[in-house]
């Protein structure tokens, strides 16, 4: 079984090596509304039986780029707590230790 830490001990990881990668702001309040509502745009799909945010497990796409969000530990099926990561650029920290959020974009 994975500890519930490990996807928050390798998001914080990757920001000490990248560091914080700021844009405008746009991405960033976007991906949080997505984070903290259930919006009409964002549906609910079922991965191996849970109900899951489309925005959760698949992105929040603004532009060009498709923005992540990490909910650990509390359920999330972002690309890092699926065990999916490869190299991302981390562009919002939100260390609240309640709900920490945490936003990033993988880099191709």
């Amino acid at each position: 079984m994975k500890s519930a830490k490990a996807p928050v001990l390798c998001l914080f990881l990757l920001w000490l090596c990248v560091g914080p990668a700021y844009s405008s702001p746009d991405p960033i309040h976007t991906v949080i509304s997505y984070a903290d509502h259930l919006l009409p745009s964002d549906t609910i799909v079922d991965i191996d039986g849970m109900p899951v945010k489309n925005s959760n497990y698949y992105g929040v796409p603004v532009g060009r780029s498709v923005y992540y969000y990490c909910l650990a530990p509390h359920a999330c099926f972002c690309p890092v707590c699926r065990g999916e990561l490869g190299v991302a650029r981390i562009l919002f920290i939100e260390p609240s230790q309640d709900e920490p959020l945490v936003i990033y974009t993988l880099i191709k």
